[in-house]
């Protein structure tokens, strides 16, 4: 689960673990922000701590995004494995569409926030933007988000800005980024940032900033060029990439997924060690694709307002695992 799924006391997490209480539990937490400050670790180890005290049978394990941070969880004595989030796009909806064509130079899918560095792309020529919003969002977002529409008010914005603003579900975000040629990541530090991979598996190139988070692990130097982060930088890398074609979109998209499927393999090595711990003859290798959602995120949970909606079907959850049988929705995925 996200980091912020915990944040607040009453988080519907907390009442699906004590719901299950003595129930034997993987819970796997994954950081949403680069990992440096003491401070940060602190936190998981709280909530570590929280979570246990619901639910005396429960194990915990970090998805750690880079090695380093892996290593850093496991010297303050927390569980973690090197998986990035990222890893968990879907390749099925984020892939080449060969009807579609790239007509735009550049894309940038970004939150209107000020640590992504919209400022850095004004020069670049046919650029595209693509943003979304949370419940949230802060009055200096707010500024920036009016900034950023108004620098660069030449560009296409695929979901719209201001009131007009429309959420761009997964399949038609794919749609969205196929008319482009390159994704841009212009962020110092964030997390993974989900933009990044899904431009890959949708077979763009990308020009990225040097950036700390996680991002990079599966970037390749075939068809990811990192730049000064300067405006002339970005335009210029922007220039050199559309002007290239090998290796052809699908190749990247391909590429992409076998990075991925390595990070897969951890997940699935970590979970059948749990399985084996408490008894559990099922193999998770074979219940992934009933259990594989984009972005390992069910859609029907999405903003403040779903809230019942999720202790719905937690008790769900709960009610299924305590007479034997995993629960699974049967809606589909997103």
């Amino acid at each position: 689960m996200k980091d912020w799924a915990f944040d607040g006391a009453h988080q519907p997490v907390y009442g699906l673990l004590s719901e299950l209480e003595a129930q034997p539990t993987l819970l796997l937490y994954s950081p949403s922000w680069f990992l440096k400050r003491d401070a940060q670790f602190e936190r998981i180890r709280r909530v570590e701590a929280k979570v246990r005290a619901l639910n005396s049978a429960l194990q915990f394990i970090v998805l750690a995004p880079t090695r380093q941070q892996s290593q850093a969880l496991r010297e303050r004595q927390l569980t973690a494995i090197h998986c990035n989030q990222n890893a968990f796009v879907d390749e099925g909806i984020f892939r080449p569409l060969e009807t579609v064509i790239g007509r735009f130079n550049a894309v940038y899918d970004a939150r209107f926030a000020p640590y992504k560095r919209h400022e850095l792309a004004v020069t670049v020529d046919r650029l595209a933007l693509i943003t979304y919003r949370k419940d949230t969002d802060r009055r200096a977002e707010r500024s920036y988000s009016r900034t950023v529409e108004r620098r660069l008010a030449s560009s296409h914005f695929f979901n719209g800005f201001g009131r007009n603003y429309q959420f761009l579900e997964p399949r038609g975000l794919n749609l969205a980024l196929n008319q482009c040629r390159v994704g841009l990541c212009l962020s110092e530090r964030e997390g993974t940032m989900w933009a990044s991979v899904q431009y890959l598996l949708a077979g763009l190139r990308v020009v990225t900033t040097p950036s700390n988070g996680g991002r990079d692990e599966f970037f390749d130097s075939e068809y990811v060029e990192v730049v000064a982060p300067r405006t002339d930088a970005v335009a210029a890398g922007v220039r050199r990439q559309v002007l290239l074609d090998q290796p052809a979109p699908m190749e990247i998209h391909d590429r992409t997924v076998a990075g991925m499927q390595s990070h897969r393999e951890r997940l699935f090595s970590a979970v059948q060690a749990y399985f084996s711990k408490v008894g559990e003859d099922r193999i998770f290798r074979e219940d992934w694709p009933t259990v594989f959602r984009h972005q390992l995120f069910d859609n029907r949970l999405f903003g403040h307002d779903q809230a019942g909606a999720i202790e719905r079907l937690n008790h769900q959850t709960a009610g299924a695992v305590k007479a034997g049988k995993p629960f699974v929705a049967t809606d589909g995925k997103p």
